[in-house]
C-alpha cells in the first residue's frame, strides 16, 4: 500500500504498533482476542453494542500512533512533507486506531483519515478531520460500521465520504475480485486530489 501511494507523490510511512504480547506459537490466539472475536461476531448479528468495545492493547496502539504523528511533524521539513497534509489511514484494527487518533487530542490529530473496514469510536468532535470511509456490506465482522462511522461524522457536520460496496468482505485490500470494491484505491486517490492533499 505504501509503495502504491508513493506513485502519487505521497511520502508513505508504515506504522508497526503495539497491541498485546502473543504466545510464541503462531497458531495460538490469545484468549483475550478470542473473547473479542466472540463479541464482534455476536455484535455483527445483533447490532449490540453500538460501538465495538476497546480492544486489549488499543491504548498502546494509540500511544504509538500519536508518537508516529509527532515524529513525522518534527521531521516534516527534513523529509519534504507538508505538515498540514499529514494523514493517517488504517485497515481493520488499524482503522480503529485511525479513528481513535481522529477523535483524540486535537494537538495530535491527523489532517485527514482513511478508515477502511473499521469501526466507530465516540464521541466524534465537531472539528474531526475529513474522513474517507470504505467498507463492504457483506463484511462478516463489521457489516454496518461504515454507515455508522459516516453518520457519526456527518452528525457533527464533519467532512466525510462513504463508499459502501455490495461485495468485498472484510479485508478487500488490493486483491482484484471483479467487484466494485476493486476500485476503492482509485476513489481514495480521487478524494485526496479533490481535497488538494496530493502534490500537483
Amino acid at each position: 500500500m505504501a509503495r502504491k501511494l508513493t506513485k502519487y507523490g505521497v511520502t508513505a510511512l508504515v506504522l508497526k504498533y503495539r497491541t498485546i504480547r502473543s504466545p510464541d506459537d503462531a497458531m495460538h490466539m490469545p484468549s483475550v482476542h478470542m473473547k473479542e472475536m466472540e463479541t464482534i461476531m455476536a455484535r455483527a448479528k445483533s447490532g449490540i453494542p453500538a460501538e465495538v468495545p476497546l480492544f486489549a492493547g488499543e491504548p498502546h496502539a494509540v500511544e504509538d500512533g500519536r508518537r508516529a504523528l509527532t515524529l513525522v511533524h518534527q521531521h516534516a521539513a527534513e523529509w519534504g512533507i507538508n505538515p498540514r497534509r499529514v494523514g493517517f489511514i488504517g485497515f481493520s484494527s488499524g482503522a480503529f486506531l485511525a479513528a481513535d487518533l481522529a477523535i483524540g487530542d486535537k494537538a495530535a490529530r491527523p489532517a485527514f483519515v482513511g478508515l477502511f473496514y473499521g469501526g466507530l469510536r465516540m464521541p466524534v468532535p465537531i472539528d474531526a478531520p475529513p474522513a474517507f470511509i470504505a467498507a463492504a456490506a457483506d463484511d462478516p465482522y463489521l457489516p454496518n460500521d461504515g454507515t455508522i462511522l459516516y453518520t457519526a461524522w456527518r452528525k457533527v457536520k464533519a467532512s466525510a465520504e462513504l463508499h459502501l460496496y455490495e461485495h468485498g468482505g472484510h479485508g478487500f485490500g488490493l486483491i482484484a475480485r471483479r467487484d466494485t470494491s476493486d476500485h476503492w484505491f482509485d476513489e481514495f486517490i480521487w478524494w485526496m486530489q479533490a481535497r488538494s492533499l496530493l502534490k500537483q
